[in-house]
């Protein structure tokens, strides 16, 4: 097997640094609440952090008064909270309320699947360790890395029963 590409370690690595920030959010929204407000003349929406969960709301009707600011962070008692909502109303009026432990699982699921996924496989008639060519090699082993090879030149066939590439 051959090393990743360089996209794919790139893409591992994200992979992974995203479940670590979301576990970090998750940790500190069961002690913390954070709340950004976006308001409108008509209609308000504004995105919840807290209990454990990621809540984005919209509001057909503006607050009243209108508030002075825009994100704030306040401590709040140890309660998680599991529950996930979607409640629309309308176009202007919805809730989609959502744990981060279901966030968590489809995030770490896709790096799962991403760390455990071989490289990219070498064409048939190259080294399966380091990609090199073996078209030519009489010995049968790898001249690049060492590795016994189970393709051998001038065979009609390799040991595991398929035919040699065609030139």
């Amino acid at each position: 097997m051959t090393r990743p590409t360089r996209l794919q370690r790139f893409a591992r690595w994200l992979a992974a640094g995203v479940c670590v920030f979301i576990m970090l959010v998750w940790a500190a929204s069961l002690m913390i609440e954070f709340v950004y407000v976006r308001p409108g003349t008509a209609w308000n929406s504004y995105v919840r952090i807290a209990h454990g969960q990621i809540g984005v709301y919209s509001q057909a009707r503006p607050f009243f008064p209108p508030p002075t600011y825009r994100w704030f962070v306040r401590r709040i008692a140890f309660a998680p909270d599991w529950a996930w909502d979607i409640n629309i109303v309308d176009l202007r009026s919805w809730v989609i309320i959502l744990p981060f432990w279901m966030i968590l699982s489809v995030t770490a699921g896709i790096t799962g699947l991403l760390w455990l996924r071989p490289g990219r496989r070498p064409p048939p008639g190259h080294c399966p360790t380091c990609g090199y060519d073996l078209t030519g090699n009489m010995t049968g082993t790898c001249p690049e890395c060492g590795r016994e090879s189970r393709w051998r030149h001038g065979t009609e066939s390799r040991q595991n029963g398929t035919s040699p590439p065609s030139h």
